[in-house]
């Protein structure tokens, strides 16, 4: 198992006005749904997961040591009430690889994985095991923060059993 690895600066000014452009337009979603149990929006949009996943593929190929690693999926996820946050948990199936990426936060909000925090900041990825490793967050309420803004990055090898199993999910690039 690979410690987690926060990696800062991810992408470039030009990418990031991208991204917000993309997450700016509501046009731009695939789904968009309110989880009412950890208080946040989460929003999937193909071009996010397929230009914005893909970029991050070598990252994320060098943090875990294996070239087959790919994107599976990614959802954008907008926090913004006291009481939102993320339980412990650990995730199941095309979740093996992940990279918690902060896009805005006016002031940290640490990231517990397996009881350690990690604090990432804007344009900043924290790559961990989804599969393996507990992760979760507090009540924002108390970080000082009114919203925050992260993506959820899910990497899987390429002859994971989801991308050959799966009738209703088709691999980036098919």
């Amino acid at each position: 198992m690979t410690s987690p690895v926060i990696i800062e600066n991810i992408y470039s000014n030009e990418e990031l006005l991208r991204l917000k452009e993309i997450l700016g337009n509501s046009e731009n979603y695939n789904s968009k749904f309110y989880d009412n149990n950890t208080k946040r929006w989460m929003i999937s949009s193909r071009e996010m997961t397929e230009v914005f996943g893909k970029k991050l593929e070598p990252h994320v190929q060098k943090v875990f040591g294996d070239d087959s690693i790919e994107i599976a999926f990614a959802f954008y996820c907008i926090y913004d009430t006291p009481n939102s946050y993320l339980p412990e948990h650990k995730d199941r199936n095309a979740c093996d690889y992940n990279v918690s990426y902060t896009l805005y936060q006016e002031k940290p909000w640490a990231f517990k994985i397996n009881e350690i925090d990690y604090h990432g900041g804007e344009n900043s990825g924290i790559f961990y095991s989804g599969t393996q490793d507990y992760h979760s967050r507090d009540v924002l309420g108390p970080t000082g923060n009114d919203r925050v803004e992260m993506i959820f990055f899910h990497f899987i090898p390429r002859d994971h059993w989801y991308n050959n199993h799966c009738e209703d999910v088709y691999p980036v690039g098919e």
